[in-house]
């Protein structure tokens, strides 16, 4: 794929925003809620995305490229690489839903 304008695809300004969550007060980064992973296991699958551009929000990303790979509750994206703001971004993400507390690892790199 050439090119991806995902903002062709996103409601517009003027389109109604979801509602601003409630601040966090106690420091946290994330909520304390469990994300709901059940449907992780529902499924297993492999997908394969490169576009050499991909527009959101005005922001251009370029020489994307993207593996996921979803097998018994466990998501792996590898490998993760493109060029944002013209820079070189590689890496790789797992997240295990396979059991009961997910545990999820990122390796990211920017050159």
């Amino acid at each position: 794929m050439d090119t991806l304008n995902l903002d062709e695809l996103l409601p517009k300004d003027n389109a109604q925003k979801a509602p601003t969550p409630a601040k966090n007060t106690d420091g946290r980064v994330f909520p304390a809620d469990s994300l709901a992973l059940v449907g992780i296991k529902a499924t297993d699958s492999k997908v394969n995305f490169d576009a050499g551009k991909v527009i959101v929000s005005g922001m251009e990303v370029s020489n994307v490229s993207v593996s996921l790979t979803l097998k018994n509750g466990r998501l792996s994206v590898n490998p993760l690489s493109a060029v944002v703001a013209g820079d070189k971004m590689g890496g790789n993400v797992t997240l295990d839903g396979s059991k009961k507390v997910a545990r999820l690892k990122a390796n990211i790199n920017v050159k």
